[in-house]
């Protein structure tokens, strides 16, 4: 509410019909609280903020509902929790405090709340300790060195960060069981060492038959290997030569094909001359026909050669020619080889 002087109170005491009333702020949150306020007089030994005048600037603070509800909660809480401190080294106990950063009516602006939790007995330790979170963090193995941490983010609207400290106590009674067990222990590894001895000559002769065996097995491994190597060697040689001899088929292939190109132009050749032998038969016998190829005054582009001489000629030419793809086929043999 707005801050009065002496007679604006005076005059709000003698207002019982509520004529002049007070403007409230109203306080849901503690983002919306003031950053710094200041008291009437001194907060002594045994006395409370509710004892005193709150004031921020021209405001008063009058604490509400909500600032009881907090301070009755913690102080159950503090109660509580000294008590369960306190019997959790004799029985054993967990410890839980949550605090929630929260999200208030200010923009912007978050406030923290907090609330603490615990149980007692060795069932509540052996619970925490199966959670693989708490379990496994070495500080649950040596109590006093400060509580367990864990933190998320939940995603929710209100809720922006929440973090859980776990405080486990093992207490007396679980140390006690624990010594109990450990007392025995010396006995049972003597038993167990007396055992082992026993069980050692059976166990190396067992050991050596092992490796006997497994000796063995790695000399069969080693020849199987040597095999493979060599069957391996042999299929690589088996694969170039297959190549060779399909690249030497491709090219005698080709050189056969080339050859029966060439028959076929040698008997065109043939055709042709015999055709032109054939016209030289048939020519016209009249030495004064101007189409005589015999008339010294009509010039022949082709001489008269005897059939023998021309015969001879394409046998020469022919002959020329296998030679030649003689020669080819051999040196692609000699390139390939």
């Amino acid at each position: 509410t707005e801050h009065h002087g002496f007679f604006r109170k005076v005059l709000g005491v003698l207002d019982i019909l509520d004529l002049m009333p007070d403007h409230a702020d109203w306080y849901f949150d503690p983002t919306q609280f003031p950053a710094r306020v200041s008291l009437d007089s001194e907060l002594l030994p045994g006395q409370n903020l509710r004892d005193k005048d709150l004031r921020a600037g021209s405001k008063d603070i009058h604490l509400g509902r909500g600032a009881l509800e907090r301070t009755v909660r913690y102080q159950a809480e503090d109660i509580v929790n000294a008590n369960r401190r306190v019997l959790s080294h004799f029985a054993g106990g967990v410890s839980e405090t949550w605090l929630e950063d929260r999200r208030g009516r200010q923009p912007g602006r978050t406030y923290t709340s907090s609330r603490l939790t615990g149980e007692l007995g060795a069932d509540a330790v052996d619970r925490a300790l199966l959670d693989d979170a708490i379990g496994g963090d070495d500080r649950t193995l040596r109590p006093g060195e400060g509580p367990v941490s864990l933190s998320g983010r939940p995603g929710h609207v209100e809720v922006d960060r929440v973090e859980r400290r776990v405080d486990v106590t093992p207490g007396a009674d679980n140390y006690g069981r624990v010594t109990d067990r450990l007392s025995g222990l010396p006995e049972v590894v003597a038993g167990r060492s007396r055992a082992a001895e026993g069980r050692a000559p059976g166990l190396a002769e067992a050991q050596k038959t092992a490796q006997a065996e497994t000796d063995a097995r790695l000399g069969e491994l080693g020849a199987a290997r040597g095999e493979e190597d060599a069957l391996r060697q042999r299929a690589h040689e088996q694969g170039w030569r297959i190549g060779a001899q399909r690249a030497l088929e491709r090219e005698m292939a080709r050189l056969k094909a080339e050859l029966v190109e060439l028959r076929a132009e040698l008997a065109r050749q043939r055709q042709h001359l015999k055709e032109l032998e054939d016209e030289l038969r048939r020519g016209p016998t009249n030495p004064n026909d101007p189409t005589n190829p015999n008339d010294p005054t009509n010039p022949s582009p082709i001489p008269h050669l005897p059939a023998w001489v021309w015969a001879l000629a394409f046998a020469a030419a022919a002959a020329a020619v296998a030679l030649l793809i003689e020669l080819l086929r051999r040196r692609r043999l000699a390139a390939l080889a």
